[in-house]
């Protein structure tokens, strides 16, 4: 069985474009009633953010909040008639309460990017915080080619131009 053409997995077109990139969370923006289209992704991978063609890299987020948050509550309340004096006005209720709100990613000197209308916002918030927290950034300084070292005196091991004792030994450099 073949799928049809709409859902087919376009490069390009659903993230995972970059090398090691993996779709962490996706929410489809559709149109239409009966031919249903994807209008717009919106995507957070392990690298970013991107809604439509537009794509924020995690280290250049700055803050996130969520904003207009609400709960909504939906469902059904059932009164069946009186029956008898023990059970008048008995009721039956099933109603659902969740929370819904906006999204709001701030970028570059306060530039925004918006997920309107999402349930649960603060599950999404807590996961690029979480992400962004675990990007791990390259410390590998050069050496400045004039730095001096420190030979140790006893062992030989070349220590830092500014080391009080020797790194190995605990030898008192002076």
């Amino acid at each position: 069985m073949t799928l049809p053409k709409d859902w087919e997995l376009r490069p390009g077109t659903y993230g995972g474009d970059l090398p090691n990139e993996q779709i962490l969370w996706r929410l489809d923006i559709k149109s239409g009633l009966f031919r249903r289209k994807v209008k717009e992704s919106w995507l957070i991978t392990n690298m970013g953010i991107k809604k439509g063609s537009f794509y924020v890299p995690l280290q250049f987020i700055s803050d996130i909040i969520v904003s207009n948050r609400r709960s909504i509550t939906e469902g059904q309340s059932y009164h069946p008639p009186y029956q008898s004096f023990q059970n008048a006005g008995w009721t039956y209720h099933d109603l659902e309460t969740r929370t819904v709100g906006d999204v709001v990613f701030f970028y570059d000197a306060g530039k925004t990017v918006v997920f309107a209308g999402l349930e649960n916002p603060d599950y999404l918030v807590g996961l690029v915080r979480n992400l962004k927290n675990s990007i791990t950034y390259p410390t590998n300084t050069p050496e400045v080619e004039g730095e001096k070292k420190n030979p140790c005196p006893k062992c030989g091991v070349e220590n830092d131009a500014g080391a009080n004792y020797c790194n190995e030994c605990g030898l008192p450099l002076i």
